[in-house]
């Protein structure tokens, strides 16, 4: 979990990148957050306590969803429904966060919305599901449902995206594969070549997640999925930077690579 001075990091790099923003936001009164307790039957994870009594509701224009909802009162409007419907999931255990503010009339499987798992991950920083209902029926959050990131990860990952990947016409996604004993070992290993790289943590990041700045204007961000992969995408509007930091990378892992594959603007190398 965040400690504070982990989000003042994550404050000061966007403010850095987007100027004023530190003035913008506004966090949530300690009386807003109990009506959003008092919707809720379980205790507010105190990580998504901590982002509302820093951003505020409305993330003084820093979102953490594309789509969101930006008043207590919304949310209540999107209440879980009854027993029986597409969202009928125990609310002792999903907590809505953000959502769609207006679904279609005419077709229930048509919006989504945004849940802490409170079943999963740790209790105060759980795991975020990105939920979107393909079928009206289901009522299994493990169908249909899309599990990201534990929501401190959310948070960064969607501030690195806005703020520091967003305006790279070129970007690159590579995937390594290890063994799941052997995961940690990679990871670390990684970790020492970006350093070696000349590259620089911006983010507080997490034991899996990793956020890079360097001299150059690269981007490059890395995160382990499902114990047996890492996760790596690289971005510059030099499309020649991005190969070259990618071979790099090839070079030191070169039976765990999968070749990789353009995310944004080229081929495959």
């Amino acid at each position: 979990m965040l400690s504070a001075n982990d989000w003042q990091q994550i404050i000061a790099f966007i403010d850095e990148r987007d100027p004023g923003f530190r003035g913008r936001i506004r966090g949530a009164t300690p009386e807003r957050i109990q009506e959003l307790q008092a919707i809720h039957a379980a205790k507010l994870p105190r990580a998504y306590v901590d982002f509302l009594e820093l951003m505020g509701e409305d993330h003084g224009g820093f979102e953490l969803s594309w789509a969101h909802y930006s008043t207590v009162q919304e949310l209540l409007l999107h209440k879980v429904m009854p027993p029986g419907g597409p969202t009928s999931y125990p609310q002792s255990r999903f907590i809505r966060i953000a959502g769609l503010k207006e679904e279609h009339e005419d077709d229930a499987s048509g919006w989504g919305d945004y849940y802490l798992d409170l079943q999963r991950g740790e209790r105060d920083d759980p795991v975020m599901i990105d939920h979107e209902f393909f079928d009206p029926y289901v009522d299994a959050p493990e169908v249909g449902s899309v599990v990201v990131e534990r929501f401190t990860d959310r948070v960064q990952l969607r501030a690195y995206a806005d703020y520091e990947q967003l305006n790279n016409a070129h970007q690159y996604a590579l995937n390594l594969h290890f063994s799941t004993p052997k995961i940690a070992a990679g990871w670390q290993q990684l970790l020492r070549l970006f350093r070696w790289m000349g590259w620089q943590a911006c983010l507080p990041g997490s034991e899996g997640t990793w956020f890079g700045q360097h001299t150059d204007p690269v981007s490059l961000e890395a995160e382990i999925y499902n114990d047996t992969c890492v996760c790596i995408l690289a971005g510059s509007n030099d499309r020649r930077r991005v190969l070259a930091l990618i071979e790099e990378i090839k070079d030191e892992f070169p039976t765990q690579n999968n070749g990789g594959k353009w995310f944004i603007g080229g081929d495959k190398v």
